[in-house]
Order: C-alpha cells, then structure tokens, then sequence
C-alpha cells in the first residue's frame, strides 16, 4: 500500500492479489491493470496452473505457485475461484485481515456463509456485479419516486458445462434476488417456486414468485436452457411502467397523458400514453464495483454489497429451491 497525489488529492494504492483466473478473474485482471491509481497488481493465483500462467503471459503479471506467498505479500485480494472453495479461501483471507472481495454467491450452502459472515468484520465485500451496472443506478434514481407494484425478471441464457456445482438459482436468478433486495426494502411473506432440471443433476430452469409484507409480488425466471441471451426488468408503479433491458442497457419509462390536440374543431387524433428513453452512461460494472471496493477500504466503510446482505440474498435463493415441487 503507497499514497498516491493525484489533483491534490490523496488516493491510497494497495497491493492487490487476484484468486482464480477463469473467465471472472481474468476480467478483474483486465480491469485492475487499468486501475494503477487505485490498485497494484502483486500476482495472481491459480490450482489450475496452466490457465494461471497463460494469464500471467496475457496481462503480464506475476504467477505464484503457493497461495499463501501470495496473500503474506498483498492487502487486497479478489477471490473469483469455483463456489465450493469461498468458504475456505474466504476464510483464510478474513483470518489475516486481508481486504476481500469475493465473487458471488458467497457460499454454496448457508451454514458455510453463516460461518463466514460470524468471522466477517463487516467491511468485506461480495462481487454482486448488477448491483453496479449503469441500469441499476438508473433505475435507483428513477423508483425513488415511484411506488412500485410488481416487479418481473428474466435472465435467461444458454447452456454452460463450466456451471457444474450450483443451480440456476445460485448460478443466475441470485443477481435478481440482489436486485430485488435493493429496490423493494420489505421482507418476505411467500415464496413459491418451479423448476426443472435438463442438462445437469440441478435445477437448470426455474420460476419463483415472490410476495412481500407490503403487498408488492416478484415474478422471476431464470434459464440456462435458453437459446438466445436475455436480462430484463419490467416494472409496474402506480403512475408508470418501466421497462429496463441490462443486455442493451436501455430503460423505457411509459407513462399516462392527459394530451389533447385543441385545433378549434373536432379532431380524431388520441394519445393514450407517453414513452421516455432513459440516457444510460457506458461504464463497465466490474470497475465500477472495483471502484466502489477501494472507496470502502479507504473510508472503512461497509459495502452496499456486504457479505451479511449477500448471506440473506443466499437465504432466499436457498428458499426459493427449497420451495420447488411443493
């Protein structure tokens, strides 16, 4: 860790280590070496050593061959490695104090995430990615007025054979729990769920919906069977409907009008409704999420994707497979 003078400003650079290079953690290796002003890559690591050294190679950053060397030589690390070794490696990093950021879900089951969250000091991180989306901020500002009736969300996607250790809840419906989270603050009053199983031994298809105290419902469909890519969003309020596409990142806001064509004389014309195109900024989720992880290591602040917020998005994505078939 080293200070860095950027505009008269004091900016805290710490070492950072990056666990797992699949597909994830080869993203936050792209995206880290574009954020020396925050963040100094140490190494990487990786049991699988080939695809380890091939991103070394790639980005041109240090192979190590042991775990722990790595983390006695950083003060950040991200863990994107295969759900059924965060338990351990989570741990292992909050024993040490290491500042963590650690892919999502948390934990494969919720005694491993209990454990981890009882060892938690509160400040580290889970990588709950749409939480920083541009669409998602947008969609903040705007239902921060609104009144929200309903809520319904696909996320569906083709087959992946490198998904083999959770179902399509903890693989994908598990960004919408979050974002439900996020935008209707209510508990939960029932849950009811359906799901089939395809191409693997878990549920490869599911469909929950989801009723709060308040009254509000959520539909959610999540697929991995689906040929073609979609994330959308629709949501009912009491004066609009709004429509967010996190693929294309477009938010369409439709809303009621009392327009009327005053000519002097009777007219034919009608409008019933009045749509907005809401301006989404281009900015990549996974360095906005980075950013955000070194703002709360600098101020100490607790994460808006905290791993007890992530413990109860993993509660209810265990809730709704639990309620399949009842």
């Amino acid at each position: 860790m080293r200070n860095n003078i950027l505009g008269g400003k004091q900016i805290m650079i710490y070492n950072i280590g990056i666990i797992g290079t699949g597909i994830m953690g080869k993203n936050h290796v792209r995206v880290l070496k574009n954020m020396s002003d925050k963040f100094n890559i140490i190494g990487i690591f990786d049991e699988n050593v080939e695809n380890a050294k091939n991103t070394a190679v790639t980005y041109n950053v240090k192979y190590f061959e042991n775990i722990d060397e790595l983390l006695s030589q950083v003060d950040s690390v991200v863990v994107a490695t295969p759900s059924s070794t965060h338990k351990e490696i989570g741990l292992k990093c909050i024993s040490i104090g290491i500042n963590l950021l650690i892919e999502k879900p948390l934990a494969l089951t919720v005694e491993d995430g209990d454990e981890i969250n009882e060892a938690t000091s509160g400040k580290e991180m889970v990588g709950h990615i749409e939480r920083f989306n541009p669409v998602t901020s947008e969609l903040d500002k705007i239902l921060s007025s609104e009144e929200i009736l309903s809520i319904d969300v696909h996320r569906l996607s083709p087959f992946d054979a490198r998904i083999f250790d959770t179902d399509v809840a903890l693989d994908l419906m598990i960004h919408d729990i979050d974002l439900l989270s996020n935008f209707i603050r209510d508990d939960i009053s029932d849950i009811k769920s359906q799901g089939i199983n395809v191409y693997s031994n878990t549920f490869d298809y599911v469909q929950t919906l989801i009723k709060y105290s308040s009254g509000k419902l959520a539909s959610l469909t999540a697929s991995r069977i689906t040929e073609d890519k979609k994330r959308t969003v629709e949501i009912n309020t009491k004066s609009a409907y709004i429509v967010a596409d996190y693929l294309n990142r477009t938010i369409t806001i439709t809303r009621k009008t009392k327009f009327s064509l005053d000519v002097g004389y009777a007219t034919k014309y009608k409008q019933e409704n009045i749509q907005e195109k809401v301006f989404v900024p281009m900015k990549e989720p996974l360095f906005a999420e980075l950013e955000h992880f070194h703002e709360c290591i600098s101020t100490r602040a607790v994460p808006k994707t905290s791993i007890i917020n992530s413990l109860n998005v993993l509660k209810t994505c265990k809730e709704v497979v639990d309620k399949i078939g009842r």
